[in-house]
């Protein structure tokens, strides 16, 4: 590593890493977000999203396969529904690792003198957390989306935030984001705590992987 920490070794400036890492995210995600519509839709078919207690007798008889799932959503809402909750999923992806980077490196400044170790597991704990509170809307609206069928419950990204506001406040924006901080705390601060016996010079690079891959599905 040189010029005081700003470059990585063969990667270029830390700048052009983050730029790279957020559009490969970017790229990524849309690649394979017909998965995400195909996960969630498993996870949420034998229940309507506007009536989650109901389940067909259908799928009591024979729970639904992907290849059966995938057909379904092709034959009755065409090959964009893939792609449902994309925008906000895209825009969870970026902000999210503007989000952990940044408070990363905040609490990594504010903290007291600690065993490195420590200070990786905390403030990647405290970042993980940061980046899930600030971002859990549009996580939110990500899995909306994504869940709903050919009746729609929302209509436009835009609508889905009036219509949430409307009718659950600011609070339905944050609904289950105890479970989601979590998941994320511990997650985020064992990674880092273990990639920290490798020094600083590797651990830009590696946690790179955590923006670009902002937190594990629930």
């Amino acid at each position: 590593m040189s010029g005081g920490g700003e470059y990585l070794k063969d990667e270029g400036s830390r700048g052009q890493v983050v730029i790279a890492g957020g559009v490969a995210g970017l790229v990524s995600r849309f690649c394979i977000a017909p998965l995400d519509v195909l996960k969630i839709r498993l996870q949420l078919q034998s229940h309507s999203l506007s009536d989650p207690l109901s389940t067909p007798q259908s799928y009591r008889r024979q729970p639904p396969s992907t290849t059966s799932t995938l057909k379904d959503i092709l034959q009755h809402e065409g090959v964009t529904a893939l792609w449902k909750g994309n925008i906000p999923a895209e825009l969870l992806y970026v902000t999210y690792g503007a989000c952990q980077f940044t408070a990363y490196t905040t609490f990594t400044t504010l903290l007291p003198p600690m065993a490195p170790s420590m200070t990786a597991f905390i403030a990647g704990a405290a970042a993980g957390a940061t980046a899930t509170t600030a971002t859990y809307p549009l996580d939110l609206l990500r899995t909306r989306f994504a869940a709903q069928g050919s009746d729609k419950v929302y209509s436009s990204f835009l609508g889905s935030i009036r219509d949430i506001a409307r009718s659950e406040g600011t609070r339905g924006f944050f609904q289950g984001l105890g479970a989601g901080v979590g998941q994320i705390v511990p997650y985020m601060g064992l990674f880092l705590l273990l990639t920290s016996p490798f020094g600083p010079s590797f651990r830009p690079s590696i946690y790179l992987l955590a923006v670009v891959t902002p937190q594990p599905e629930s």
